[in-house]
């Protein structure tokens, strides 16, 4: 790789059995020969520094040179040198070679200063043109994963979600992988970053608000060590044509909300709002399909059950699957093996997500314990593809088996986006805010 005689790094493990000869040949761009050996337990630099190794014990060798001055580790100790000037540890015998060698090549063996055959090991040779400080030497030793490099051409934007990939090369088998993000913002400090650990991997979807700029990062781990970051790469999101939303108050304000039967309008969760209150059989209200898929998705609402079970929601998919959600002696029915509690008499914000096919359900923002995550469980095949969704007691959905009655409650703020949100963006919604456009 064509090192000058300064600046550099040359770093490795090697285990002496006792049995003297050549270790390492490396020539630098100019044709000097750095040569390493080992005699009676001398790992041997140059005419004047020779040091110590253990014997059938493992042993980190790190050599830098920086401003033509040496500086030689072992086991991550400076050791004292007789002289550190660099030109008396490189050599003009033999030619330049385009390969540097390890262990016993019959041409270095010949050479005066071999000093035998070499029996022993060597491991994970760093050789770079920089020098690296004590601490990146330490780090060596301790086995400090190699920094990801995140790939340019492979990593991918695809609208609101970003799909990262990285090359790596390690000498231990990683144990897990850090991906980072943040915004960026124009004048304004730094966000702080957001973390997430996956499987040791090359790749990561992120799924990140739309129209905006980001900062990633990645990092591997080895145990309780970790990489560097990589250098940190921007992405900017963008709309994109699976990022469908909607979004209907309820409260009568909506232009494409219908109302069927007996529909009244009572006090919402906050002051001065309303929702849309439903106490008979075909007393329901419809709003536009927006055709979402099984996966990825967001459905969000707020809903005030009095203790008189039914039909809360009913949504098709794009595919005609049934999302359907109902309620029984307080528990809140998404599918067979998921129910969850709802407070009698109170206001209680629902949210489900599935992303990368499964489910999270998170009442009042607080996400709940699931039996089964897949996205599957939670989809009917039951009736026929609408263009609707409908809240309330429609008379065909109350006679459905999973009905259970009459609804008597009310429902305000339904959300319905194509996207995942994340447990922060589901808690501004709980507090009445959302960082995606309504419809």
């Amino acid at each position: 790789m064509n090192i000058t005689t300064c600046d550099f790094t040359i770093a490795f493990w090697v285990k002496y059995t006792g049995v003297d000869g050549p270790i390492l040949a490396l020539w630098s761009k100019d044709g000097k020969l750095f040569y390493v050996t080992v005699k009676n337990s001398r790992l041997i630099l140059s005419i004047h520094n020779t040091f110590h190794l253990q014997i059938n014990s493992w042993n980190h060798v790190a050599v830098t040179c920086q401003e033509h001055k040496i500086k030689v580790l072992v086991n991550g100790t400076k050791k004292a040198l007789v002289d550190q000037w660099n030109e008396y540890f490189f050599s003009s015998l033999g030619r330049y070679q385009s390969e540097y060698i390890i262990g016993n090549d019959p041409g270095l063996v010949q050479m005066p200063m071999a000093n035998g055959v070499f029996v022993g090991a060597v491991m994970d040779l760093y050789v770079t043109g920089i020098a690296l400080s004590a601490k990146q030497i330490g780090d060596l030793i301790k086995g400090k994963p190699i920094t990801p490099v995140i790939n340019k051409e492979e990593s991918e934007i695809h609208g609101c979600k970003v799909n990262v990939t990285w090359s790596r090369k390690e000498l231990c088998t990683i144990t897990k992988i850090t991906v980072r993000f943040r915004e960026i913002k124009p004048q304004v400090d730094e966000a702080e970053w957001t973390e997430y650990n996956v499987s040791s991997t090359t790749s990561y979807l992120l799924y990140l608000e739309c129209d905006k700029k980001y900062e990633i990062a990645v990092s591997s781990w080895f145990g309780e060590v970790q990489s560097d970051w990589s250098v940190s790469r921007k992405f900017k999101t963008r709309s994109a044509g699976n990022l469908v939303y909607g979004r209907w108050f309820l409260d009568g304000s909506d232009s494409d909300v219908r109302y069927f039967g007996t529909v009244n309008h009572t006090e919402g969760w906050c002051p001065g709002s309303k929702a849309a209150s439903f106490s008979q059989n075909g007393s329901y209200a419809t709003v536009p399909n927006i055709n979402i898929r099984t996966c990825d998705f967001t459905i969000a609402f707020w809903v005030k059950y009095i203790g008189v079970d039914g039909p809360i929601l009913a949504l098709w998919t794009q595919g005609g699957k049934l999302f359907y959600v109902t309620v029984k002696k307080s528990r809140l029915l998404l599918s067979i093996d998921n129910t969850f509690h709802l407070q009698i008499s109170y206001w209680n914000h629902v949210a489900v997500t599935c992303q990368l096919h499964k489910i999270k359900v998170f009442v009042d923002g607080t996400e709940e314990p699931l039996i089964d995550q897949w996205n599957e469980h939670f989809f009917s095949s039951l009736g026929l593809y609408q263009p609707k969704y409908i809240i309330g007691n429609d008379p065909g959905l109350v006679q459905m088996p999973m009905a259970n009655g009459v609804f008597v409650g009310a429902v305000m703020d339904l959300y319905v986006t194509g996207i995942a949100l994340s447990t922060k963006q589901i808690g501004d919604l709980v507090k009445g805010e959302s960082s995606i456009h309504s419809k």
